[in-house]
């Protein structure tokens, strides 16, 4: 049972979207594909880094990109919700960041062994808002079936193993761009959504891969699913389903955008500096 760090809300869940008016299918993709550019953040990338990360690509768009990545222990709530103080300060002290986030959905955690994408496309291209969310849920479903474990939509957003959700998915989208995206638990630690109450689904529960599949890791640490096992399959289903092909991006390319984010956030943590001064202009 969820703990009562965090109130049980209900959720405003968006009508399903009928399989039949979105092209889903997967085949193999050809020279004719348009690119989907893999940026893969290595390590641990804290949540507000990679939240600028997307403002920063959003505003340079061209072309589609899908971000992967780990984050530590974090907490985020959707737009629809505000943390209150004491929820923030008690979070806090279990060790977890704890942001607000202009994301559809409510509260969700982030942590090692889920991987984080954050496709950042421009709908208009995939049908619009429904069909996107639609074609996230389908990666995600692949995904899983993909190692065996059969999973779907339900009535609330994300992916779902019975009555367990195994993928959250929250998204924004800006003039037809999107940011935020999905979270697929592969090995994470799920004591740590005890501590909310994700979605504000109280009589749900969540799991994993490695839950799933008895992949814990409680003997032998290699039998895990790690994120590292799960990266290659999202991207090849994240391609076929959006047909795209995939394209990684060099590290000369990563380098530059997160240090361009990184110099950004200590801009902005500096009170005597803004934007509009010549050392902020540098974005």
């Amino acid at each position: 049972m969820a703990s009562s760090l965090v109130r049980p809300f209900k959720c405003a869940i968006a009508p399903l979207v009928r399989a039949s008016s979105c092209t889903t299918s997967i085949s193999s993709t050809t020279s004719d594909t348009q690119p989907v550019r893999i940026l893969h953040v290595p390590g641990e990338v804290s949540w507000i880094t990679a939240e600028e990360a997307q403002r920063w690509l959003v505003s340079r768009y061209h072309e589609d990109l899908l971000v992967l990545c780990e984050h530590p222990p974090t907490y985020t709530a959707g737009r629809r919700i505000n943390f209150t103080q004491k929820e923030i300060v008690n979070l806090t002290k279990i060790g977890a960041a704890v942001f607000q986030s202009k994301r559809g959905g409510l509260l969700t955690f982030h942590g090692p062994g889920q991987l984080v994408g954050y496709p950042i496309v421009d709908v208009r291209k995939h049908g619009g808002v429904r069909c996107y969310v639609h074609k996230l849920e389908e990666t995600l479903v692949r995904v899983c079936d993909h190692f065996g474990v059969k999973a779907g939509r339900s009535p609330h957003t994300g992916v779902w193993v019975g009555d367990a959700k195994i993928a959250a998915i929250g998204v924004q989208v800006s003039r037809g761009i999107t940011r935020h995206g999905f979270a697929l638990n592969c090995n994470t630690d799920l004591s740590w959504f005890s501590n909310i109450v994700p979605c504000g689904i109280a009589d749900k529960t969540v799991t994993s891969l490695s839950n799933e599949l008895g992949r814990n890791g409680n003997n032998f640490g290699f039998l895990i699913v790690s994120v590292d096992e799960v990266l290659p399959v999202v991207i090849k289903m994240f391609s076929k389903t959006f047909s795209r092909t995939p394209v990684l991006a060099i590290s000369k390319e990563l380098r530059t955008g997160i240090n361009a984010v990184k110099k950004c956030l200590y801009i902005l943590q500096q009170p005597q500096l803004s934007l509009d001064s010549p050392t902020g202009k540098m974005l």
